[in-house]
C-alpha cells in the first residue's frame, strides 16, 4: 500500500536493468478531447485583441487589481485562448497533430478545466466544461454552487468570489504510455496549464487566489467525476465586488452516470493501484510543521559561496507575453551556439520574479522545490552544477565541470540534451515533503510543473530553444547531482540556442 510520495516515487522509479520495451495498445489509444452527451453548448466569442504586456513585466507586477470585471463570454474566451488552445496543426501520414499552448509528457495532454460563474458575473451561474476542440462550453449545472464551492475549497468570506476554474487530471490519458510512472505527469503537466492561467489572469489584472487544499471527494461529487480515473488537482478562485451569498445549493444532486461516464476515455481502460493509492494519500493534507526550513537546506548539497544575482541591463525580446504563449514548442534542436550573458541572465531574473510573486498566494504550505542548474555552455559562467537561493536573489556553484551530457544519458539516453546551454533542475526532499505535509506531492510536482511553464515561455520571448524531461534513471540522477538519500530531481527544462526558431510578426 503507497502512502507517502517517497514510497510512491521509488516505486515508480526507472532503472536501468528493469526499463523495457513497452507496448502500446496502439488499437485502444485514449481519447485526447473529453465530450459530454449534453446538448445547448455554448459557443466562446472569438477573441480579436490580445495582451501586449512584456512577460518580464507582467510577472513583476504587483498593481492594484480589478474588482469590476464583466465576467462575460468574452473575458472568459480570453482567458481560455490564453491558458489552453490549439496553437496549430501539422499533418502527418494518416492523423493531423495539434500543438497546445502547454506542452505535455508524450502529447497526451491528461488535463481538463471546468469553470464555475455566480451571481457576481455577467454569464448565468453555473458549472461548465471548457471544450478545447470545439471551443465551447458545456453545461453540467445551471445554479448558484458560489455556497457548496466555497465550502469545499475551505474559504468562510466568498462575498466578492466571482468565478472558480478547477483543472483536473485524466490519469489514463498519461497512463497508457507511462503506466503508474504517469501520476508525475499528470501533475507536471497541470503545472504547465495553472501557471498559463495564472498569466492570463494577470493580464486582465483580476484578483485571483489558488488553492490545492480542498475537500477532493466533495469536488469530484460537484464535477461529475469518477475519481478513480479523474480528480480535480487545483482550482482558482476570481474575485469582484462583495454581494450578499444568496440561496445557493448547498447539497447539489449527483450528476447523470453517462456524465460521470465521460471520464473513460478508452474501452480498454486500465486503473493503476499505485496511481489511486498515491492520490488518496493526498486528499486531507495535515497541518504542516510549525518549523519550515527552506527546501534548499535539505538536499544534501550546497555552495562554497553564494554571489548576488544583478539583473543585466540588456532586454532582449522577440515576443511579448501573448506571443509567446500562443508561439511556445518543446524546441530540442539544441546547438552547440554559446548562450550569452544577458539571455541567461533574463531566463534567471524570469525565475527570482516568478518566485517572488507566487509567496503571497501559497501560504498553506512553505515553498516545495530547490532549483539548480547545470551550466554547459554559457557566455560568462563555468561550467557546473549551481543552486538559486530565490528568496535572496543569489547564485551558488556546488561542483564545477560538464555535466549537461552525462544528465543526457541519465534522461534514458536522450543525447540532444547534451548540446542545451543549461538544464534547469527542480529538486526535493521526499521525505521533508512527506514530514511537513503528507500529501504535499501533488503541490510539489505542480509547482515543478508552472515553473518549468515559465522557462518554456521566457525562453520563447527570448528567442531560444527549451524542452522539459520527466523521464529520467532517478537514482543516477541523485548519485549524478551527489543528493542525499530522500531528494530527487523531479523534472529537468533544458534550454538554449536551437537551429531555427520562427516569430510572429
Amino acid at each position: 500500500m503507497i502512502k507517502s510520495c517517497s514510497a510512491y516515487h521509488q516505486k515508480t522509479s526507472y532503472a536501468r536493468y528493469a526499463l523495457k520495451d513497452q507496448v502500446l495498445d496502439w488499437d485502444h489509444p485514449p481519447d485526447l478531447y473529453k465530450t459530454y452527451p449534453v446538448k445547448n453548448r455554448i459557443p466562446l466569442p472569438k477573441v480579436d485583441t490580445l495582451p501586449k504586456a512584456d512577460l518580464w513585466h507582467l510577472v513583476q507586477d504587483r498593481s492594484k487589481k480589478k474588482l469590476d470585471p464583466d465576467f462575460d463570454l468574452n473575458f472568459f474566451s480570453q482567458i481560455f485562448l490564453l491558458s489552453y488552445s490549439i496553437t496549430a496543426r501539422i499533418r502527418y501520414p494518416g492523423h493531423d497533430f495539434y500543438y497546445r499552448t502547454v506542452p505535455s509528457a508524450g502529447a497526451l495532454y491528461p488535463s481538463e478545466i471546468y469553470l464555475c460563474t455566480y451571481p457576481i458575473g455577467n454569464t448565468e451561474p453555473g458549472l461548465y466544461h471548457y471544450g478545447i476542440r470545439s471551443q465551447r462550453l458545456t453545461p453540467l449545472r445551471l445554479s448558484d454552487l458560489r455556497d457548496f464551492v466555497a465550502t469545499a475549497s475551505g474559504i468562510r468570506n466568498y462575498q466578492g468570489l466571482a468565478a472558480t476554474f478547477f483543472i483536473t487530471g485524466n490519469f489514463f490519458r498519461s497512463a497508457w504510455k507511462y503506466r503508474a510512472r504517469a501520476y508525475r505527469y499528470v501533475l507536471l503537466d497541470s503545472g504547465h496549464l495553472v501557471e498559463n492561467i495564472l498569466l492570463a489572469l494577470k493580464s486582465t489584472s483580476v484578483a485571483f487566489t489558488i488553492h490545492y487544499n480542498f475537500k477532493d471527494h466533495e469536488l469530484e461529487h460537484l464535477i461529475g467525476l469518477d475519481h478513480k480515473r479523474e480528480s480535480c488537482l487545483a482550482c482558482i478562485h476570481c474575485w469582484g465586488k462583495e454581494i450578499p451569498s444568496g440561496d445557493g445549493e448547498k447539497n447539489p444532486a449527483s450528476l447523470s452516470p453517462e456524465i460521470i461516464g465521460a471520464c473513460r476515455v478508452s474501452s480498454h481502460e486500465m486503473i493503476y493501484r499505485e496511481i489511486v493509492e498515491i492520490h488518496e494519500a493526498g486528499i486531507k493534507l495535515p497541518g504542516f510543521s510549525s518549523i519550515q526550513v527552506p527546501m534548499i537546506q535539505k538536499i544534501g548539497v550546497s555552495p562554497g559561496e553564494w554571489i548576488q544575482f544583478s539583473v543585466p541591463e540588456k532586454r532582449i525580446r522577440k515576443a511579448n507575453y501573448s506571443q509567446a504563449v500562443l508561439y511556445r514548442r518543446s524546441r530540442r534542436n539544441f546547438t552547440k551556439k554559446i548562450l550569452s550573458r544577458d539571455t541567461f541572465g533574463n531566463l534567471l531574473s524570469l525565475l527570482f520574479s516568478q518566485f517572488e510573486a507566487d509567496l503571497p498566494k501559497t501560504q498553506e504550505f512553505s515553498f516545495p522545490i530547490c532549483i539548480g542548474f547545470l551550466a554547459g555552455n554559457i557566455e560568462g559562467w563555468r561550467p557546473g552544477f549551481y543552486l538559486l537561493d530565490l528568496e535572496n536573489r543569489k547564485t551558488g556553484l556546488v561542483r564545477p565541470g560538464v555535466f549537461t551530457e552525462n544528465m543526457a544519458s541519465v534522461c534514458l539516453e536522450q543525447n540532444w540534451l547534451g548540446n542545451a546551454a543549461v538544464h534547469f533542475l527542480f529538486l526535493t526532499n521526499l521525505e521533508a515533503i512527506d514530514r511537513m505535509w503528507g500529501g504535499g506531492y501533488r503541490y510539489t510536482m505542480i509547482t515543478s510543473g508552472k515553473l518549468g511553464q515559465m522557462i518554456y515561455l521566457g525562453a520563447t520571448a527570448l528567442g531560444i530553444g527549451c524542452c522539459g524531461i520527466g523521464a529520467l534513471y532517478d537514482d543516477e540522477a541523485k548519485a549524478l547531482l551527489g543528493l542525499n538519500k530522500e531528494s530527487r530531481l523531479l523534472y529537468l527544462v533544458a534550454s538554449g540556442p536551437v537551429r531555427s526558431v520562427e516569430y510572429f510578426d
